[in-house]
């Protein structure tokens, strides 16, 4: 028997499982960000494969995607142009923090 409360949690559960839709493209939409910032956007095989099965990922694939992505991003001075910020911080980390 059913009690008073039960369509509540029926009600997010049914949110929940319509939002994991979303929250997918999301993700993917962040992790095509980076990649376009990364070492590797110069190969279009990560972006199809991300773009063909992104779907299937869970947390732990998502997670594992997004910090290979984070540590493999390019330099400001490896791109084409950049701006004074830009180039500013990245001086600034070098002086700073790699000869310590």
């Amino acid at each position: 028997m059913k009690s008073e409360t039960d369509w509540v949690d029926e009600f997010f559960a049914q949110d929940t499982e319509a939002s994991s839709g979303y929250d997918a493209d999301q993700r993917l939409d962040y992790a095509l960000r980076l990649l376009d910032t990364s070492t590797f956007r110069a190969s279009g095989r990560v972006e199809l494969d991300l773009v063909d099965s992104y779907r299937d990922f869970d947390d732990l694939d998502w997670d594992r995607i997004i910090t290979c992505l984070k540590l493999n991003q390019l330099r400001c001075v490896d791109n084409y142009t950049w701006s004074q910020r830009e180039l500013a911080s990245w001086l600034r980390l070098i002086a700073f923090n790699e000869y310590r």
